[in-house]
């Protein structure tokens, strides 16, 4: 299984927030889970821009993290959603899903 996060940048990262370093962590875990929730809830009402916009913040918060799979899973469905092509999106909402509550463990975790 790939790693879930990268854990250089997330050293380096603690390495440069110091003691802001667990603020910048609950803040990923709190927007991440509105980012999710709100793409889901946009999937629902076929809202594809809203569905592209909350996906490519998840993505660049997971890119930021070091999340690099997560990254690439909200970066696919991304452009599924830009383009109005609903085939893969529940499949690809299911995987965020998941891929979030594997990084939302490793984050609890460090």
């Amino acid at each position: 299984m790939a790693e879930m996060i990268n854990m250089e940048v997330i050293e380096e990262l603690r390495d440069i927030m110091e003691d802001d370093f667990p603020s910048l962590l609950q803040s990923f875990l709190a927007e991440s889970a509105r980012q999710y929730e709100q793409a889901t809830q946009a999937w629902q009402t076929a809202d594809f821009d809203t569905l592209r916009r909350s996906v490519h913040s998840l993505k660049g918060s997971c890119g930021n993290l070091g999340a690099t799979q997560l990254e690439k899973t909200c970066a696919e469905l991304e452009g599924l959603a830009r383009y109005h092509q609903p085939e893969r999106i529940p499949e690809l909402l299911s995987q965020v899903s998941l891929q979030l509550g594997d990084v939302t463990g490793v984050i609890k975790n460090l």
